[in-house]
């Protein structure tokens, strides 16, 4: 694939144009040894590329009544481009820490397109640039649906893992709220998912782990898995054959 670099960020990190074997023209964020970040371009600029990514929408098939979102993590906004885009009757708040991701996804990856097309007003996705940890522990909003999307190189990070952060999440979830996660299990780091996935179970009742179902996103155990959390006893009746159920 020939790769066009648009723009130079610094020593380790350039936005990137592409184009697939589909004839997609893709935008990415990529240093030298991985792409972070993926945006389609054009009329589908708002889609999600990646089919892994499809899963991040899982709550709201599940439950269509969701109103309010609440993502930890918004890296370069590809899951709140298409929230924001297909959904006209929900809104969502977007935790990122790092300002230099959140002025990327405007210049770069059509966040100011997002607001000109779909939120002039800027009332549906309000953008947070602070420590999702800190947001979840001094907020009292109640949001149907939260989703945790953080690492560091790759890596979760320990103190959204905690059974003290979990218990924050929980307090400002709705009953019948949906709490999930994008997990990366790391070679030789299943005993820390284990024990996350341990926590997780000590405060639901209710916990899904999917995946796709193609060894690019997770092979022997090891890539990356989405973990669908609730106090509520949800119907998840998995009827796409690239999606599979991680035991």
């Amino acid at each position: 694939m020939n790769k066009k670099v648009i723009a130079s960020l610094n020593d380790n990190f350039n936005i990137i144009e592409y184009e697939d074997a589909f004839g997609n023209i893709l935008r990415s964020l990529a240093s030298k040894e991985a792409i972070y970040s993926t945006t389609l371009t054009g009329k589908n600029k708002n889609k999600l590329y990646l089919p892994y990514y499809g899963l991040y929408n899982f709550p709201v098939q599940i439950n269509p009544n969701i109103k309010n979102t609440l993502v930890l993590g918004a890296g370069c906004f590809a899951y709140p481009k298409f929230y924001i885009s297909e959904y006209k009757d929900k809104c969502m708040d977007a935790v990122e820490i790092d300002k230099d991701i959140i002025d990327i996804a405007y210049k770069y990856f059509f966040l100011e397109d997002l607001y000109n097309e779909y939120d002039k007003n800027k009332k549906r996705l309000k953008i947070f640039n602070e420590d999702a940890y800190d947001f979840v522990n001094n907020n009292t909003k109640i949001y149907d649906n939260i989703f945790l999307d953080i690492f560091d190189n790759n890596e979760p990070i320990e103190k959204f893992l905690t059974d003290t952060f979990i218990k924050k999440i929980i307090h400002v979830l709705s009953k019948k709220g949906i709490f999930s996660v994008n997990y990366i299990i790391n070679e030789g780091k299943k005993d820390k998912y284990n024990k996350f996935i341990n926590t997780l179970k000590n405060n639901f009742k209710y916990i899904d782990i999917l995946t796709i179902n193609n060894d690019t996103f997770y092979k022997d155990g090891i890539g990356n898995v989405y973990i669908l959390c609730s106090n509520y006893n949800y119907d998840i009746d998995i009827q796409d054959d690239k999606i599979k159920r991680v035991l």
